[in-house]
């Protein structure tokens, strides 16, 4: 059975209470465990935050429409952004070897994001940025599956 998540949010930080409500609430309601709910909204946190800072959207007001489709043991998150295009996936990947004071500047974020879910994949439609994020988990209440 699928079971399908749509908020429209602004280009405002104010907009990430709403989403950690209605994202908590969906996944409460089918079950999900705490955990996996927290790595969700830490994921989406980091994600929409990045579209807030940094998108400016060339036309019309901006905004993110973000989508959480659970269907068996499989969450995907859908992230659709009219800011400039961006794919996460380009960004280089962070050396978390090196010394603090030798690493460049941000990119932390998207690395743990990358860490934290199961597949990423992005594409640019529409004069739109499409995220696409696939969390998996192996029981009735999120346990992660190794």
């Amino acid at each position: 059975m699928q079971s399908r998540c749509s908020i429209e949010l602004r280009y405002d930080f104010s907009e990430l209470e709403r989403l950690y409500e209605v994202v908590t609430r969906f996944l409460q309601t089918h079950g999900q465990a705490p955990k996996l709910i927290s790595q969700i909204n830490l994921v989406l946190e980091e994600m929409v935050t990045n579209v807030i800072k940094y998108a400016e959207p060339k036309a019309g007001d901006p905004h993110v429409a973000v989508h959480l489709d659970l269907v068996a043991r499989q969450l995907t998150v859908t992230l659709i952004d009219n800011g400039p295009p961006f794919n996460p996936l380009d960004h280089p990947e962070v050396d978390t070897t090196a010394p603090i004071e030798d690493r460049e500047i941000g990119g932390l974020g998207i690395h743990l994001v990358k860490k934290m879910v199961d597949h990423m994949e992005y594409h640019r439609r529409d004069e739109q940025n499409h995220l696409i994020l696939v969390k998996k988990f192996a029981g009735e209440n999120g346990a992660r599956p190794h």
